[in-house]
């Protein structure tokens, strides 16, 4: 017997992973909730984005099943139930809540919170009106905050220390699905997701590419005021090279999601991490030799930092609770379900390369674009 999976985000970085892997995996039919675009056509909008997502992942095969077992309905998560009808849904078995705002500045609070605090009470109200017995959340494993440490799969304090704001409303949404009163819910939290293992794909920019962005950008601005300087002093940076970058491909993450958001656990949260993380510095090698800059100094202040070492700690404050911090990641409930094995998923070198060369290549095709007016 099939059963009707209800898809928030299905047009993200997660959610349109998720959307494929459902497809392969199972027989069942799919209602996906998406955002109309600015031409109000939400069906168009999906159909683009589950053919980008299946030519990144290398599983074109699949875009003809996944248009037909699908229905989109236009949506949005900040209206109440999503602007739509249980009438419209009808009868579903689980809900995968994706859909999230990645924003984290302090001025975007409102903005951050209307879609990830709002947002998440919304879909829980709408799962509820169409009799969901299981609620999938994907949160992140950072709503750990600034802690340290081992980190176990249990709700986090409502007073938890966050790094930003983004960190605080998942904290406060993972309250309001603990909360929620489903017959099976699930609180899945993945760590840095980066692009797949074997095609280094990626359809969204976050974490680790973010940060390569941000370093990229910065460089060229120097690069005008100073010329190759950049390419002859190393920077000081803020980060313990020792510390874990727990980043997870977006293919084994998908994957593990999947397999236990249609299990039969009891458990209620799960840690989606790499039980095999590189280290920071190995990474922010990869990026710092992929830019062509020279490899950095790291500190734990800024005594020693010139005016462009501030300029970059600025522009990476995001990410220095990510690259300066030791976070280890129980996976008792994850395991359970899906195996030790699984949760591993070493990135050498070579692949830290291939995924940070894909990304670079994909800014330089982007730009080009730009340029000739077809930036999509």
């Amino acid at each position: 017997m099939t059963a009707v999976h209800l898809v928030s985000g299905a047009t993200g970085f997660v959610g349109g992973a998720i959307i494929l892997e459902l497809v392969e995996t199972t027989e069942d039919e799919l209602i996906c909730l998406v955002r109309p675009g600015a031409e109000g056509d939400a069906r168009g909008r999906f159909e683009s984005a589950v053919r980008h997502a299946a030519t990144a992942y290398a599983k074109e095969h699949l875009v003809d099943a996944t248009l037909k077992r699908s229905r989109v309905l236009p949506a949005d998560i900040t209206d109440p139930l999503c602007g739509v009808s249980s009438a419209e849904v009808s009868a579903v078995s689980h809900v995968w809540h994706a859909a999230a705002s990645l924003a984290f500045e302090n001025e975007k609070v409102e903005e951050i919170r209307l879609h990830n605090v709002t947002g998440t009470r919304s879909v829980v109200e709408l799962a509820h009106a169409c009799g969901a017995q299981t609620f999938n959340y994907i949160s992140t494993a950072y709503v750990a905050g600034t802690r340290e440490g081992v980190i176990k799969e249990e709700l986090p304090a409502g007073h938890t220390d966050v790094n930003n704001e983004y960190e605080r409303s998942k904290v406060d949404a993972e309250l309001i699905v603990a909360d929620s009163g489903f017959d099976r819910l699930r609180i899945l939290r993945p760590s840095i997701v980066v692009g797949h293992s074997l095609t280094y794909g990626a359809t969204a920019f976050a974490g680790m590419y973010g940060f390569t962005k941000n370093l990229r950008d910065l460089q060229r601005e120097v690069t005008k005021r100073l010329g190759n300087f950049l390419s002859l002093r190393p920077l000081r940076v803020r980060a313990d090279p020792t510390a874990p970058l727990n980043l997870i491909p977006i293919d084994v993450l998908a994957r593990n999601l999947v397999t236990i958001g249609v299990s039969d656990s009891d458990a209620s949260i799960f840690h989606l991490t790499n039980a095999a993380p590189p280290p920071v510095g190995g990474a922010v090698r990869v990026v710092f030799d992929a830019l062509g800059l020279r490899r950095p100094r790291y500190v734990n202040n800024d005594a020693e930092f010139t005016s462009i070492d501030r300029e970059v700690d600025d522009r990476l404050e995001f990410y220095r609770s990510y690259i300066g911090t030791h976070k280890q990641f129980d996976r008792t409930n994850a395991d359970a379900v899906t195996g030790s094995d699984a949760a591993s998923a070493p990135l050498s070198t070579e692949t830290l390369v291939s995924l940070v060369d894909w990304h670079l290549s994909y800014l330089l095709s982007r730009r080009a674009r730009a340029s000739a007016g077809d930036v999509r």
